[in-house]
């Protein structure tokens, strides 16, 4: 166990000082500073009594430590969002980022932690774990932007880990996806209809106060926050991303020539149809098959997702890894099938840095899925016990 608290240490402390050190080789708006920007002008305006959401004040803020900045890069995550960003962005620039830089490499160590422990039954290397983590190719453009998903995928694990034992807090963790719940809105849906099966009030109860409370404490620093935010033009299903109904619609604009708004709200909602329904027929349940599915499938169908959001498919990766090499994940008894996703892992790096923000993406979930679909096929891994 001590061993295992020593490697935590020292990968978080090398990779967080790896973070840093890029510093001095980018400007301002390079690496790790295009959203954290804009989340730390959105918390200073806010804190200052301002609008979060008016570019000309972000922009103002922003050439306060970028001069060259001439438009503003804005900030778009919803008001609830802020009481969250409000510990980590409230010093200056450069202290912020790098508090937020040591965050994102927490919670991803924090995620390999809780994966080992619910998939694995920590029989398995940390330190292995963590490197094979770093092969899943969005976390660079996660890096690269200044995002950190991992906030969200740590928090998933924790409310799936402790959704019997402790619901409590794994309705306030739920909470807290509900700032971007677009990429695990199947798996809240599926927390929420087990809920309802085994009464687990109490979950359902913390996780509705935890959002009340977020709502509440960004009510207190501007009443009218709510307005401010519907007043933002830019609309995000419009953007060409790499979710299916954005597939779909970039496919019926080539042909057809119009623009269709339908593809992002019948997937969706046909998925959330589907797995209401194997619920209901008992062929779906919250189990570790089932978390996994339903990532994936939220991944697939919500109406928009951009490339580093596939970091919360990290435990399927993960998941994959570790079974292909018989869970004890000794290196010498790899297969074929290790290099073969390994390969592709690499291939998409190259496939992707086309536009990793676009269409290129959705290799991710695809090639997860499909690995998944063989692996069942081939009969080495069955993802049976969450579909029947």
């Amino acid at each position: 166990m001590n061993s295992q608290k020593y490697v935590f240490t020292v990968l978080l402390v090398c990779l967080t000082a790896l973070l840093w050190s890029l510093d001095l080789f980018f400007g301002v708006s390079e690496f790790g500073k295009k959203d954290s920007i804009a989340f730390w002008a959105g918390v200073q305006n806010i804190v200052n009594g301002e609008n979060p959401y008016d570019p000309e004040r972000i922009l103002e803020v922003q050439q306060l430590e970028n001069s060259s900045q001439t438009s503003p890069q804005v900030f778009l995550n919803p008001p609830w969002s802020i009481p969250i960003f409000i510990p980590f962005f409230s010093s200056t620039f450069i202290v912020s980022t790098l508090i937020w830089k040591f965050s994102t490499v927490l919670f991803l160590l924090l995620s390999v932690v809780s994966f080992r422990d619910i998939f694995l039954n920590s029989k398995c290397s940390f330190g292995v774990l963590s490197l094979l983590a770093i092969l899943h190719q969005p976390i660079f453009h996660l890096l690269h932007v200044g995002q950190n998903s991992f906030l969200l995928l740590f928090c998933c694990l924790f409310t799936f880990k402790n959704f019997y034992s402790r619901p409590l807090l794994a309705g306030i963790a739920c909470s807290v996806l509900s700032i971007k719940p677009q990429g695990v809105f199947l798996l809240g849906l599926l927390l929420i209809l087990e809920s309802f099966k085994r009464r687990n009030y109490v979950f359902l109860v913390s996780g509705l106060l935890g959002f009340l409370f977020l709502n509440g404490a960004v009510l207190v620093l501007r009443p009218e926050i709510f307005y401010n935010w519907r007043s933002i033009e830019l609309n995000p299903l419009n953007y060409v991303n790499s979710s299916l109904p954005s597939v779909l619609k970039l496919f019926l604009q080539n042909v057809t020539g119009e623009i269709y708004g339908w593809p992002s709200f019948i997937l969706p909602g046909g998925a959330i149809l589907l797995v209401t329904l194997l619920f209901l027929k008992g062929k779906l349940k919250l189990d570790n098959n089932g978390f996994l599915l339903t990532l994936l499938l939220s991944s697939l169908f919500c109406p928009y997702i951009f490339f580093y959001e596939y970091t919360l498919l990290l435990p399927l990766s993960l998941y994959l890894f570790s079974r292909i090499s018989r869970i004890d994940l000794e290196f010498s008894e790899k297969r074929f099938d290790v290099y073969l996703l390994i390969v592709l892992n690499i291939a998409g790096v190259f496939i992707t840095s086309l536009n990793p923000s676009l269409l290129t993406g959705i290799w991710v979930p695809l090639l997860l899925g499909l690995t998944w679909l063989g692996m069942w096929y081939s009969n080495r891994l069955s993802p049976r016990s969450a579909l029947s």
